[in-house]
């Protein structure tokens, strides 16, 4: 028996004296930016960055929506389907605009503001998935059609009064399951970014890749998407990019411990939430093992009085 989910409609209220309805879509994609901007601000202040998050969140909020749109309107004439007007609500396309978006914003902070780039996309990628995450849930609760197939699973569930309704048709509720995946994502990428030993830059961002990469294209399996190139559709083809892109970029950020390590980690004398700075900092980690010298590297060693220049010698 499919739930039937007669409270999912575009809109639920409207602007008082000006029956001006606000769209739950629109609402909750404001209440995303919103969201992903101060998870970003939490991270820039943890990793000492400095750089402007509402300059981000701007770039962010602009050019996803561009990226998103374009995105669809580009899959809709390649398949031949039904073409979303542009400035509709519906119609939107998570990975153009979010592939578009990172673009713009390593462009702004790289060449434009001139500050390093590899620690800030770690620090965006928690916030990313928030946004995602509620977005969904805005997709959800407006029931724009970005639903899944028809399905006679006990979950499947019926939209009568939806933007795209599916009276009497049960479906694959997709957004809900994007939801659910990307808030357990951001929990996780949260609790290794405090690692007490530290991570590697860029490691959180390759986890980030993987995770989207491999919802996505199990998600398709569920969409009904037409296959265009060796058995997997569209989207499955840049989900899989989004994987080997996460893959490399874990297999980069292992090799760049070091000064390079971000997240906390125990100094003594240093707070455990401040990240390394520098090479010297990561030389006051104390060490115990030997390397054939006869002491323990980070030990204390002892250094020889040297002689006064000024000493007289004695006659």
């Amino acid at each position: 028996m499919p739930y039937v989910i007669e409270w999912v409609r575009p809109s639920h209220f409207s602007v008082p004296f000006f029956d001006l309805p606000i769209q739950n879509f629109g609402l909750c994609i404001g209440l995303a930016f919103i969201l992903a901007g101060a998870v970003l601000e939490i991270e820039c202040r943890r990793l000492r960055l400095n750089v402007d998050s509402a300059e981000i969140l701007l770039i962010a909020m602009v050019s996803g929506v561009f990226g998103s749109k374009m995105h669809c309107f580009i899959s809709e004439v390649i398949s031949g389907g039904r073409i979303t007007p542009f400035f509709q609500g519906s119609g939107l396309s998570f990975q153009g605009g979010f592939l578009f978006a990172t673009a713009c914003i390593i462009f702004n902070v790289k060449y434009l503001n001139k500050q390093p780039i590899l620690k800030l996309m770690d620090a965006m990628a928690p916030g990313l998935v928030t946004g995602y995450a509620v977005g969904k849930v805005g997709c959800f609760l407006s029931g724009d059609g970005c639903y899944g197939i028809e399905t006679a699973q006990p979950w499947g569930m019926e939209f009568p009064n939806g933007l795209v309704p599916t009276k009497g048709t049960p479906v694959h509720p997709v957004p809900l399951y994007e939801a659910l995946f990307n808030s357990a994502l951001f929990v996780y990428l949260m609790i290794r970014a405090r690692d007490p030993l530290g991570i590697p830059v860029l490691n959180n961002l390759g986890f980030m890749f993987i995770g989207l990469g491999f919802l996505r294209y199990s998600l398709e399996y569920v969409r009904g998407h037409p296959i265009i190139f060796l058995g997997m559709t569209e989207y499955q083809l840049i989900a899989l990019s989004m994987v080997i892109f996460g893959v490399i970029v874990i297999c980069f950020s292992a090799t760049e411990m070091g000064h390079r390590c971000m997240g906390p980690m125990h100094i003594p004398g240093k707070s455990h939430e401040a990240p390394l700075e520098s090479t010297e900092e990561m030389e006051m980690i104390p060490q115990t093992k030997s390397y054939g010298s006869g002491e323990a590297v980070g030990g204390s060693n002892k250094k020889k009085k040297k002689s006064s220049p000024n000493k007289k010698k004695s006659q």
